[in-house]
């Protein structure tokens, strides 16, 4: 059976995300998902102050838990949903590879997290699949300046039961060619521990050396320009 999580009643779905669907993880008899990998959307009570005035939905955060190594990421509001890994050892935020700045502060650079939302793609089993887009940069006021569409960043979490996470960090360009090109991406590979997260690998961006071939109509025929010698 499929399941689709929606926290906020008419949010758009973004067309990138819309071949993905949610499934559902085993439950036991009273709904709560069990199994060594899973993920739900929960409300993290933190006592500070911001939860207080905090304006989202019933389940404005996900936390995706982890049997082996025994723990927990957490996507928060008060990050800005940048994850941390919490086990009984300690706490340890994801590392920021993109500077952040907002009218917020330095951990929450999203006040009210307008420009910040976090989903489950995927969720199973064997593996569990977050998506995070944020903007990256802007600054307070009202409006909010240097809200550029450029400056959105997507960030793609895929985890594995063991811990491993794959970390796909892709920002926005000005040109779609830019955007899909496969090497223009940060890609990072992580492994949870019972009290530390390790950085296996990282990769930063390049670009290919030839163009991509775009699609569209053929060729039926050459133009004619009229009063053209």
């Amino acid at each position: 059976m499929k399941r689709t999580y929606n926290r906020t009643k008419g949010a758009p779905l973004f067309a990138a995300l819309a071949l993905f669907s949610v499934l559902s993880p085993i439950n036991d008899a009273h709904g709560v998902p069990t199994g060594d990998l899973y993920a739900y959307y929960t409300r993290v009570q933190s006592g500070e102050e911001f939860e207080r005035f905090s304006r989202t939905g019933e389940y404005p955060d996900i936390i995706v838990q982890v049997a082996k190594p025994s723990g927990q990421l957490v996507f928060w509001r008060g990050n800005s949903y940048l994850p941390y890994w919490k086990t009984g050892a300690g706490r340890w935020d994801l590392p920021q590879i993109l500077p952040r700045s907002g009218d917020g502060t330095a951990t929450m650079p999203d006040r009210v997290n307008l420009y910040s939302h976090a989903e489950i793609i995927e969720n199973t089993p064997s593996r569990v699949i977050v998506h995070w887009r944020y903007l990256a940069s802007f600054t307070a006021g009202n409006p909010h300046g240097n809200v550029d569409p450029n400056n959105f960043v997507e960030e793609v979490f895929t985890l594995a039961p063991e811990g491993r996470i794959t970390r796909v960090i892709k920002r926005g360009t000005r040109t779609s060619g830019e955007w899909n090109d496969p090497l223009n991406q940060t890609a990072q590979v992580l492994q949870l521990g019972d009290d530390d997260v390790s950085e296996i690998s990282r990769k930063n961006p390049g670009h290919l050396t030839v163009s991509l071939p775009v699609k569209g109509n053929p060729e039926k025929c050459r133009a004619v320009i009229l009063g053209a010698p």
